[in-house]
């Protein structure tokens, strides 16, 4: 008796120490409104705050929890097994999950791109995101201001397009030349002297009636002896009626390749930059550069379909001495900012930047020319007109970034050289440079 009296005093502290186990590492998140049921046989429950939250037991072993109010409150269970259990109920407001199902539908065709609800705000979340869809997050997270918060990645993942660029000069001269051009040059006079030191009544020796002036009638004689001297003056002034002549030529100015992200910039510059000195208000002169020449800036977009849609802007300028201001030349420009869009690979030109340079060319036969009524006889006039007109080939084309775009040439014939000349080269291997030479004893 003694000895059960004392095992039962032994197993006390046991069985005052033992609790039962508790599992505290729910989270729960709910909108206002909203009622959930939870698979738990609880026989006792605790809320901590009542005002967010009401709880209730069911027949099936269910528990039911209604949000009445944003907030938070923790529910304390006591379940049948013997178990307790700790609950974090966090309550948003019912608006929040109607902002946050409009939030997904706009990023429905945004890769890479979640949202979520954080405490009392809308997280974005997201990495590898193109501008494009940056772009949007950002203006999905300015729509909802300070409820949206936007942690979405700035450094994405572009396509790249590579710009192969040709800028020509088209030049059309026209020459009018309509007048009278006589000849430079005419013939002198002529002398000599004139004797048949043999002769018979078969052959003799005739002379040329243009420059002897002799006349090979019938009058003449039979031989001349002793021999003659003669002079004479028989020139002849030829003139020409001059019409319009033409002709072309074309000039490859700049044959740049570029190549830039999609929603980036490419320029290219061939020129100088010309100073241009400034005084300010108190006298001091600083020196400012302007550019010249050829003047390329392009601004690609691509999109999923492959189309692509390019700002460009184009300037070709050069220094004009006639238009010079305290000793500074001026600019001839010609610019054009023009939009475009094309396919993958598709050739776009651009043209119809003109200029004109007109030269004038007058001779005249020195006294005559100058006659009035009659001198038109004796002078021509040129009239000569230089149209250039500037053309500019863009050829666009799109390359993932990891993956690398034939740089070659795209005519057929050039193409079939070019890939045979590549694949030579690979199967023809690199010489090994020989080792070091060593000399043992």
């Amino acid at each position: 008796m003694i000895r059960l009296f004392l095992c039962i005093l032994c197993a006390l502290p046991a069985l005052v120490l033992a609790k039962p186990a508790i599992n505290s590492d729910a989270e729960i998140e709910m909108f206002s409104g909203e009622a959930r049921v939870f698979p738990l046989d609880a026989t006792r429950i605790a809320v901590g705050n009542g005002t967010v939250i009401a709880v209730s037991t069911m027949d099936n072993k269910q528990i039911l929890v209604l949000a009445n109010k944003a907030g938070s409150s923790t529910l304390h269970l006591w379940l049948k097994d013997g178990t307790q259990r700790d609950m974090t109920v966090y309550v948003n407001d019912a608006s929040m999950k109607k902002i946050l199902d409009d939030i997904n539908k706009l990023l429905v065709n945004v890769d890479n791109v979640t949202a979520r609800i954080a405490g009392t705000k809308i997280v974005l979340e997201g990495d590898m995101v193109s501008d494009e869809n940056q772009a949007r997050v950002q203006a999905i997270a300015t729509m909802y201001g300070d409820m949206v918060a936007n942690f979405v990645g700035k450094v994405g993942m572009e396509k790249m397009v590579y710009l192969d660029i040709k800028v020509l000069e088209l030049s059309s001269k026209g020459s009018r030349d309509l007048g009278i051009r006589w000849d430079s040059q005419i013939n002198g006079p002529a002398a000599g002297v004139l004797a048949d030191p043999v002769g018979n009544s078969l052959y003799r020796y005739i002379p040329d009636p243009t420059t002897s002036g002799i006349n090979m009638g019938q009058g003449f004689p039979n031989k001349v002896w002793p021999p003659k001297g003669f002079i004479s003056l028989a020139s002849i002034i030829t003139s020409k009626i001059n019409l319009l002549v033409e002709n072309g030529e074309a000039a490859m100015l700049a044959a740049p390749n570029l190549t830039t992200r999609s929603g980036g910039t490419a320029k290219f510059i061939a020129g100088g930059e010309l100073p241009l000195p400034v005084r300010d208000g108190l006298g001091n002169v600083t020196v400012t550069f302007k550019e010249y020449g050829i003047i390329v800036t392009v601004n690609p977009v691509t999109d999923k379909a492959g189309t692509i849609y390019a700002k460009v802007d184009i300037e070709v300028s050069s220094i004009d001495q006639s238009v010079a201001v305290a000793g500074i030349p001026g600019l001839l420009k010609r610019q054009t900012t023009t939009e475009f869009n094309s396919r993958d690979g598709e050739t776009v030109v651009l043209s119809g930047l003109y200029s004109y340079q007109t030269t004038t060319d007058a001779q005249k036969v020195p006294g005559f020319g100058d006659v009035p009524l009659l001198g038109g006889l004796f002078r021509n006039k040129t009239t000569g007109v230089d149209t250039r007109d500037l053309a500019v080939v863009i050829t666009p084309r799109i390359s993932t970034p990891t993956s690398t775009i034939d740089r070659g040439p795209k005519d057929v014939n050039a193409e079939a050289l070019y890939q045979f000349d590549k694949k030579l080269q690979e199967k023809t291997p690199m010489p090994v440079a020989p080792g070091k030479l060593t000399v043992t004893d």
